[in-house]
């Protein structure tokens, strides 16, 4: 009968898509306290992020291919056919690469950005604790740009070494300045009390003070 048949109809679209997931997007509509669209907008985003993710490894010209890197590799090819250029292969790994390597970078750079936003308010500490904090953070984005880049690991890990000293003579200096702060506090407060006995009149000088 007819709810047979579309019933073996709706089990063979299935059949197609054996894995499914569903999400519901919330309304593209303003929602107060909110810019237009946002959540509608975060939700693709976190979409986009799960198909990306859930793609296969392939290996093209004998590098490893996940979603996001399929994506850009995609990217490339329509940018040819609409340059109408002839399409390359080599040229569109190439792009893909590029793209996979600013985004390696620019992770490794937000896990220490990360970090130094913590670090900060451990503020004024010594500068051997600096440099140790430097060099345990140092380690930690070059395991994150080894596990994301597919090209010249020397280029990129000089390139982002360059960047992290950068960042680090900042903190140094904001810990020398954080130093300098704590250290007038603390002197105006230990000689505050000497500073108005002298100007009373109770004492003529800093050694008299010490002695009592």
């Amino acid at each position: 009968d007819e709810a047979e048949q579309k019933n073996m109809l709706r089990k063979m679209i299935a059949s197609f898509f054996p894995e499914q997931d569903c999400h519901v997007l919330p309304s593209p509509a303003a929602i107060p306290g909110l810019p237009l669209g946002e959540r509608f907008l975060r939700k693709l985003v976190s979409i986009r992020g799960s198909i990306l993710s859930a793609v296969p490894v392939k290996t093209v010209m004998g590098r490893d291919v996940d979603g996001a890197m399929l994506h850009d590799l995609a990217q490339a090819y329509v940018e040819d056919i609409n340059a109408s250029l002839p399409l390359c292969i080599p040229r569109a790994c190439d792009h893909m690469s590029v793209k996979r390597c600013e985004l390696a970078m620019q992770r490794a750079l937000q896990l220490y950005h990360l970090d130094l936003k913590v670090f900060r308010a451990l503020l004024p500490i010594s500068d051997a604790a600096v440099l140790g904090w430097h060099s345990e953070t140092r380690v930690r984005t070059h395991q994150v740009l080894a596990s994301m880049a597919v090209t010249d690991m020397e280029e990129l890990r000089e390139q982002l070494d360059l960047a992290m000293v950068q960042l680090q003579k900042e903190i140094v200096k904001e810990n020398e300045d954080c130093s300098r702060e704590k250290a007038t506090e603390l002197l105006e407060r230990l000689y505050s009390d000497c500073e108005q006995r002298v100007r009373t009149g109770d004492i003529n000088s800093l050694d008299m003070y010490e002695i009592e």
